[in-house]
Order: C-alpha cells, then structure tokens, then sequence
C-alpha cells in the first residue's frame, strides 16, 4: 500500500525533431534518474501465478538486460535474492526495488498490463525507490512469441519506467506507449530507446570520491553530455529531502480512453497500455 506522499503528473522534456524518446522529470525540471549504479532490484518471493519463480526471475533478468547493452551508457544492475517485501515505498524506512505480481488484487484500471511505481526527491529528482507490479488478476502471462502476453516484452518497457523514462511518441520503439496481443517487439531496443537512455545514463562512471559513504559495489553516475538535462546529487541535499510518488503505465489493452486516479503519466493510452 501507498504511503501517504505529495502525487504530482510527470513532466517531460519536449522531444527533438530526431528524437522521440522522453524523460521523466521534476516539477523544476530535473531529470528522474538513478545516481549511483549497479542499480539493485529483487523479484518478490511470491512469485508469479502462471509461472514457476526460476521462469520469471529469468525473465526479469531478460528484460533488464537491453538496458545495459545499449552502447553509450553507465547503466547497470545487479539482482539481490527473492525478497518478502510487498511493493511500495516507506518514507525512512528500509526499501527495496521490487518486481511483484498482484494475483487477485489490482488496484489499477484493469485493462493495464502493469505498473511501475517510482519514489524521487523532489529537489534533485534522485531515485530512492522503484516497484513493478504485474497485473494477474486480468490477465495470464508466459514467455515467448506463443503467449498472448509476453513478460519479458511488457517488463523491458517497465524497466524503461524504472530507470526514469517516459512513453516514446516512436511507434517503434519499446517505449511506446501501446503493445497488441503476441508481441514481442518491445524485447528489443530501438535506435530511440537507446538514445533516451544514453542521454539520461551517458558514458561510462566516474571514480567514487575518497571518503565517500557509498559501498565499494557502487559507484556514481556520470552527468550527462551538455545541453542533456540531468540531475546530479549535491552536499546541499537535505538529509530527509521531500519525496514524491509517482505511478506510470505499462501496458494495456481494448476500449477507449480515460484517466483513472492512480496514473497520472503523460501519455496514457487505452489498449494494451505499456
């Protein structure tokens, strides 16, 4: 269950006229994004209805992976062993990236494939936080062209959420806010898609600061390329800054169009939203 915390819409950089990827950002502005890597998540020990856990820890891992192979990026996670804890940020609390399956509980629009869940400072759009929630209540999942819904091809566009993306205005891209029933496209980045996310992730890391708190398995994003809006941690930050939920797509599927109170993304398509 959500905390209670400050929901706001997401902001986006306005696209070039050679790109149509967009990233999420800060009502100042600032970029959404993770500023330390390996950036760590876990699948939830409950695992997935349809699926046994090995099958779709494997297909997280999947679609984890084009995000780090893109070219021109300092992305990359590593995988923490099966976790209890439940989807949702706690403000000072212990908190974990969670990737989750909602059997019989889905608290979104139900024709939405999925949900990603990111908490951020406010002030310097700092990731702290970032849950995937798949939605089984409507929907029965496998992996491969054969299953009416992918989870590798819906989860590589939540991990373009997780990361600080938003919906891609390129029809081919993974990013793209809208998926059909057999698809399996979205496994594969486009020329788009690795654009965003070297933009928001560019080059390689920069070496940690002597003294620094960071543990020896991290080390800090470098900022991006000039005239490419990001955001970089800073000594002012305060020590309990203000956080922000925010809910965005993944996909969906069938009917016609409408804002439900939870998603609040720019771009939100009805039929097989992603």
């Amino acid at each position: 269950m959500l905390p209670r915390a400050l929901i706001a819409l997401t902001l986006v950089l306005p696209a070039t006229a050679a790109q149509a990827y967009v990233l999420k950002t800060t009502d100042a502005g600032e970029a959404v994004r993770w500023t330390e890597v390996p950036v760590h998540f876990a699948v939830s020990t409950a695992g997935a209805r349809d699926l046994a856990l090995e099958e779709a820890r494997a297909a997280v891992r999947q679609a984890f992976g084009p995000w780090t192979q893109a070219g021109g990026t300092a992305l990359t996670f590593a995988e923490d062993a099966p976790t209890t804890r439940a989807v949702g940020f706690e403000p000072g609390g212990d908190n974990q990236n969670v990737i989750a399956w909602s059997r019989d509980a889905w608290p979104f629009e139900p024709d939405a494939l999925a949900m990603t869940v990111t908490a951020f400072q406010e002030k310097s759009g700092k990731l702290v936080d970032a849950d995937i929630l798949i939605n089984e209540e409507d929907y029965v999942w496998g992996v491969g062209a054969s299953a009416e819904n992918d989870l590798v091809n819906a989860l590589t566009h939540e991990v373009g959420h997780f990361v600080g993306l938003g919906h891609s205005e390129d029809p081919e891209a993974t990013m793209f806010a809208r998926a059909e029933p057999f698809e399996t496209e979205k496994r594969t980045l486009s020329a788009d898609d690795r654009a965003a996310v070297a933009a928001l992730y560019p080059g390689g890391t920069v070496a940690v600061p002597a003294g620094s708190t960071q543990t020896t398995s991290a080390s800090t994003v470098a900022p991006p390329a000039p005239g490419v809006l990001g955001t970089q941690a800073t000594d002012s930050e305060p020590a309990a800054p203000r956080v922000k939920i925010r809910t965005g797509c993944a996909q969906t599927s069938g009917g016609g169009s409408t804002l439900w109170p939870f998603a609040l993304l720019v771009g939100l398509l009805r039929r097989r939203r992603v």
